[in-house]
């Protein structure tokens, strides 16, 4: 599952809050994280970026992010770590 179709179910289960505008990079991003620490995927552009934040801001949601239950979390976990891919770079 790429990144983009992993927001994309997150938002489907109510997980995702996009701000729908420009934060200041250097304060405000930081702040507007800290706020929404433990809560959804935040997305905004900052600096001339598109930000996703929270990507792994629960337990569960890096679960699922990985496609783990709380009993094989780790292996899946070492699993990735050991065998990693290469990112498709998309605009």
């Amino acid at each position: 599952m790429s990144m983009r179709e992993f927001i994309e179910a997150e938002g489907k289960l109510g997980q995702v809050l996009d701000l729908g505008r420009r934060v200041e990079a250097r304060h405000e991003a930081a702040a507007i994280m800290k706020e929404y620490d433990n809560g959804p995927i935040l997305l905004f552009e900052a600096g001339g970026a598109k930000v996703a934040s929270g990507i792994c801001g629960t337990r569960e949601r890096l679960y699922r992010a990985i496609g783990a239950s709380g009993g094989d979390y780790c292996s899946r976990l070492i699993a990735a770590v050991n065998n990693p891919v290469e990112p498709e770079v998309v605009d």
